[in-house]
């Protein structure tokens, strides 16, 4: 293990047949890549055993236990994301991005599964492959997954430096990738760009698995995970000012609202807009109100000059507002 910067995600998952709770946690960062002559330390993927810390299984770049895969050169930092695709109840997909730029996923058991479907069954494979691009994009943070109207997963993740948010190092790019087959490895060219304004994703008049779109210049970075609700992807971004001191560097601070597939711009029209707050934001949190309503709250690292806050409060101006349609909260009964 390297330095363990993420949460452990916890949840359950089907063994043989038999319900087990587990945690899955990255690597952590050791800030060296094993072909550049660095240690092996992060790079690799963990399930724990919630009930007596076992570790079930492992996916790293080389032994002694569980499964190997040499490409998976970078730290695993950011936080595993899993998913039940099937509605079983239990998780049968994760995915996790590396600061190499690379998002891998793991399969699990699935609800048709043979009924001795065990650990030993499990697998890992790269979904995104950075290799093919000019810069090292780094993730830091986790993976936001979606279903489509198909059933298809949806897998966006920001890039960014999140170890040296200041610095200039590449345009980073906010990716939407379908992951069709659960199989498949792709890369830049299997993605539309579609960066300009006026440019859109249609999945009816191309053969491309998904989009990205470049931030702008080479500072603008997300330095905190996408947020999907309501067929929206929610993200900020972060550019920082003329100030090089990491903790004294306003900045500009902006919220992007986007279509979940083509990445049109939903705020009136356009993609992004600059937040009041300065700084590094956070993730934006969805608040569905339950008189009506849905509102958008991003707190930044430096307090607006207008409210004096360190959170600003937006409005998705065309979303959905009725909440008789959606789920307020819920809870498992047999969790106390």
């Amino acid at each position: 293990m390297g330095q363990a910067w993420s949460k452990m995600f916890m949840g359950r998952v089907r063994i043989n047949n038999t319900e087990r709770w587990v945690g899955l946690i990255g690597g952590g960062y050791s800030g060296t890549k094993v072909s550049g002559g660095g240690g092996k330390s992060g790079k690799g993927f963990y399930v724990v055993d919630l009930n007596d810390g076992d570790i079930l299984w492992t996916f790293t770049n080389s032994g002694p236990d569980g499964a190997v895969n040499a490409d998976m050169d970078y730290d695993l930092v950011a936080g595993p994301v899993a998913v039940d695709s099937d509605n079983d109840g239990f998780w049968d997909t994760a995915y996790v991005g590396d600061v190499g730029g690379n998002i891998w996923r793991f399969r699990f058991c699935l609800k048709n599964s043979d009924s001795t479907c065990g650990v030993a069954n499990w697998s890992g494979s790269m979904l995104f492959n950075n290799a093919s691009n000019s810069s090292i994009r780094p993730i830091y943070t986790p993976v936001s997954v979606t279903t489509d109207k198909s059933g298809r997963l949806w897998v966006y993740a920001g890039t960014g430096d999140k170890n040296d948010p200041t610095a200039a190092n590449a345009q980073e790019k906010i990716y939407a990738i379908r992951d069709s087959d659960r199989t498949s490895t792709y890369t830049i060219n299997d993605l539309d760009d579609i960066t300009s304004v006026n440019s859109t994703y249609d999945p009816y008049s191309t053969t491309k698995s998904g989009w990205y779109i470049n931030m702008a210049g080479s500072s603008e970075k997300i330095l905190a995970e996408p947020v999907l609700f309501e067929g929206r992807v929610y993200f900020t971004t972060y550019t920082p000012g003329s100030n090089t001191d990491p903790c004294n560097a306003a900045g500009t601070a902006k919220l992007y609202i986007v279509d979940y597939i083509t990445g049109a711009g939903k705020i009136n029209g356009a993609r992004s807009e600059v937040l009041t707050g300065t700084g590094i934001p956070s993730a934006p949190i969805i608040s569905r109100n339950p008189y009506g309503g849905t509102d958008i709250y991003v707190s930044t690292s430096v307090a607006s000059s207008i409210s004096g806050s360190h959170t600003d409060k937006a409005i998705d101006p065309n979303i959905n507002t009725n909440p008789s349609n959606n789920v307020i909260y819920w809870r498992d009964n047999r969790v106390q």
